[in-house]
C-alpha cells in the first residue's frame, strides 16, 4: 500500500479548499501545523482526516518513516527531507498539486517549480497550453490530469454545504436582491490585483437593490496589512458582507448570482455555473499578455463612473454567447471529470513507474492493484 499525505503548514487558509477535498479523493490524512487551520478543517470539512503537529515539532525524518508519497499545493524544496530519505536509503515522491487555474504567471512566470518536483497534477490542457508557450511542458516530470475533482466533492456533500452558506451567509443578506461577490486576487509581482484601486468604489457605490459579498485573497492582509485596511472602508450597510475565514470556494459561488473580480482562480471555478461574470482590468492589454479567462464575461472600462448601473444594464441583455463561451472555457480547463478512483489509480500507477524497485517500500505489483 502507498502511504500518502497532503501538507499545507502555516497560515495558508485560502490552500484548505485545495488540499481538504485532494486528501479525500486520495483517501488521505492532511497535516496541518497551525490550531487556526485545524479550527477551519473540523468546522469546514469534518469528512477528511486532519493531523496537527506544531511546525517546530515537524520531524523530516518521521515523513521520511511514516510516508511514501508526500502532496503540497506550493512546490517542494525537499533538500531537507531528501536527506533524511537518502540516510534511510528510501525514495519519496513529492508531489505538486495546483491551487486553482488562473491566468497569473506571464509576465513573471511561476511555474519553473514543477520542474524540481516529483509528480505534478494538471486539471486540463490549459495547463498544457501555459507549460508549453513557457517552453516548459517537455522538462516537467511526470504528471496524470485530475479534473476538476474540487466540484464534484462539493457535489457529493452538497446538502452539507447548503446548510452551512444557509447559517453563515444566506442569513445575513436579502436574498431578494440579486448577489454580487467581488473576489479579487493578491498582489504578487505582477500587481494585477484590483482591491487597492477598486474596493473603496465597489463598497461604498453599492445600490441598496444588491447584495455584495466581499472576498479578498487573505495574501491581501497577510502581505500588506497597512494597505490592505486603508483601501478597506467601513462595511455599515446589511446588504454588504466581508468574508473571512470561509475556504470553500464552491458553495459561495453557488449562492451568487454574480461574479466580479481581476485575475483571481476563483474566476476559473464560477466557470462552473454559468453566470454572469465582470473584470476589471486596467494593467493588461490583450496583445501582449493573457486575458483567457475574460473571453468568457465584459470587462469593465477604466472609465466607468458608474458601475452598478454598468452592471445591470449588461445583465439585463446579457449575451448568450458568452454562456457557451464559459462552457467552452471550462472544458479546455478543467477537462474530463474523473471519479475518484481512477484519480488515484492513475496517480498510483505514476508512482509504481517511477519507484517501483525502491527496496525499502516492500511493496508488490499485487499490494498497489489491489
Amino acid at each position: 500500500m502507498i502511504k500518502k499525505l497532503a501538507l499545507c503548514t502555516g497560515l495558508s487558509h485560502n490552500l484548505l479548499d485545495h488540499l481538504a477535498p485532494l486528501s479525500y479523493v486520495l483517501n488521505m490524512p492532511l497535516l496541518i501545523t497551525e490550531e487556526a487551520s485545524e479550527e477551519l478543517l473540523n468546522r469546514y470539512y469534518p469528512m477528511i482526516k486532519t493531523i496537527y503537529v506544531d511546525i517546530d515539532k515537524l520531524s523530516c525524518e518521521w515523513l521520511v518513516d511514516e510516508y511514501d508519497m508526500l502532496f503540497q499545493s506550493t512546490f517542494w524544496n525537499v533538500n531537507l527531507v531528501q536527506y533524511f530519505a537518502q540516510l534511510k536509503n528510501k525514495k519519496m515522491c513529492f508531489v505538486w498539486s495546483p491551487h486553482g487555474n488562473s491566468d497569473k504567471g506571464y509576465m513573471e512566470p511561476v511555474l519553473e517549480g514543477m520542474l524540481d518536483q516529483n509528480m505534478v497534477l494538471l486539471y486540463g490542457d490549459h495547463m498544457v497550453e501555459r507549460l508549453k508557450k513557457q517552453n516548459l511542458f517537455d522538462k516537467i516530470p511526470p504528471y496524470i490530469f485530475t479534473g476538476n475533482y474540487r466540484s464534484t466533492f462539493f457535489d457529493k456533500f452538497r446538502s452539507f454545504y447548503d446548510e452551512i452558506t444557509s447559517q453563515e451567509i444566506s442569513s445575513k443578506l436579502n436574498l431578494q436582491n440579486p448577489t454580487i461577490l467581488y473576489a479579487p486576487t493578491w498582489n504578487d509581482r505582477e500587481n494585477l490585483t484590483s482591491f487597492f484601486d477598486k474596493a473603496k468604489k465597489v463598497i461604498e457605490n453599492l445600490p441598496s437593490h444588491y447584495n455584495l459579498i466581499v472576498k479578498a485573497h487573505p495574501l491581501l492582509a497577510e502581505r500588506d496589512p497597512v494597505r490592505y485596511y486603508a483601501s478597506l472602508p467601513s462595511i455599515d450597510h446589511d446588504n454588504i458582507l466581508l468574508l473571512e475565514d470561509f475556504p470553500p470556494i464552491y458553495p459561495l459561488l453557488e449562492l451568487v448570482d454574480i461574479y466580479l473580480g481581476d485575475f483571481s482562480s476563483i474566476g476559473y471555478d464560477f466557470l462552473y455555473f454559468n453566470k454572469p461574470m465582470f473584470f476589471f482590468n486596467s494593467l493588461r492589454s490583450a496583445e501582449k499578455d493573457s486575458l483567457y479567462l475574460h473571453q468568457t464575461g465584459i470587462t469593465i472600462p477604466d472609465n466607468c463612473n458608474d458601475l452598478y448601473g454598468f452592471i445591470s444594464e449588461r445583465i439585463a441583455s446579457w449575451d448568450p454567447a458568452l454562456k457557451k463561451r464559459q462552457r467552452e472555457v471550462y472544458d479546455f480547463a478543467f477537462g474530463e471529470t474523473k471519479d475518484f478512483v481512477q484519480i488515484e489509480k492513475e496517480i498510483d500507477k505514476v508512482f509504481v513507474k517511477q519507484f517501483y524497485n525502491a527496496p525499502t517500500l516492500g511493496m508488490t505489483k499485487t499490494d498497489v492493484s489491489s
